[in-house]
């Protein structure tokens, strides 16, 4: 571990303001606790404004990390909303933050296209839409291009499992629709955007 942990903080020194990795309990739990924070922390980057938690649990392969992380700030330019990302690079996992004022209505409908484009990304990177905290009703219309013919798979399962569809009913496979006009079951990472409906 130490040798791992060395080897990292050489290789990001000189792209990093500071580079840190400890295996004394005592800073590990400082270090931690530092962590904790993060995403609180980059909500004060736009002061005044609300995190937006929609396209923000993507994972992709560790070497297309620094594309996907270009191609996260392409998506910020195009929708003039700010995005911080952090993440657990060494998986592979990255959370985009999105700053925006919940009170703005053009904004809210922003950000949901910024968390689209970031699904799509995801997709597109060989990657998956949800890497840590799980589909939700959030992902769940992108399941269909992650998993493919699997996906009927996993329904037949649920099905057999859960005849009355009593352990998270409408979740997953019965996706409900995007809060958009948007065609999402299309190839990977080619949505067809359409005018939004606020509905």
């Amino acid at each position: 571990m130490r040798w791992d942990a060395e080897r990292i903080c050489a290789v990001i020194a000189p792209f990093a303001a500071h580079t840190e990795w400890s295996d004394e309990p005592a800073r590990i739990n400082a270090l931690w606790e530092a962590r904790s924070v993060v995403g609180a922390a980059v909500g004060m980057l736009r002061p005044g404004s609300n995190r937006a938690y929609c396209g923000e649990d993507i994972c992709v392969p560790v070497a297309r990390i620094p594309e996907t992380l270009r191609a996260i700030q392409d998506i910020s330019a195009r929708h003039r909303i700010p995005i911080a990302t952090y993440g657990h690079i060494g998986g592979g996992g990255l959370h985009p933050g999105h700053l925006i004022d919940g009170r703005d209505p053009d904004e809210i409908q922003r950000v949901l296209r910024v968390a689209d484009d970031i699904h799509h990304l995801a997709l597109r990177m060989g990657g998956t839409t949800t890497g840590e905290h799980g589909v939700g009703a959030a992902r769940a219309p992108y399941m269909a291009q992650e998993h493919g013919p699997a996906l009927e798979v996993m329904r037949r399962l649920k099905r057999t499992l859960d005849p009355n569809d009593i352990m998270n009913p409408g979740v997953i496979f019965d996706a409900l629709p995007l809060p958009f006009d948007l065609v999402v079951d299309g190839p990977v990472g080619e949505p067809t955007h359409a005018t939004i409906d606020p509905g």
